[in-house]
């Protein structure tokens, strides 16, 4: 079974090859309370995912694809289009 991040259309193909690989299996069963989840994050197996979670999310390489100036950038121009206003970029 796919994650929900590698089926939705709306996610840069870059973003999703970093996260077609991973599986989210205790949510999808439904049967963790959080009490489980608290004792999975504090484990060892927990910490571990952790680490690789940040990995992937402070991969310079995503920086491109999900920059936030660039997300300014396009809001600001498409802005200044609808409002008739000249920009230098």
């Amino acid at each position: 079974m796919a994650n929900k991040i590698t089926e939705d259309p709306r996610i840069d193909p870059r973003i999703k090859e970093q996260f077609k690989n991973i599986e989210f299996p205790e949510l999808s069963s439904g049967n963790m309370t959080r009490e489980d989840m608290i004792a999975k994050v504090d484990s060892e197996e927990g910490k571990m995912e952790l680490m690789i979670y940040e990995a992937i999310f402070n991969d310079p390489a995503l920086d491109e694809a999900i920059s936030s100036e660039g997300l300014q950038k396009k809001l600001l121009k498409l802005l200044q289009n609808l409002m008739g206003i000249k920009s230098s970029y």
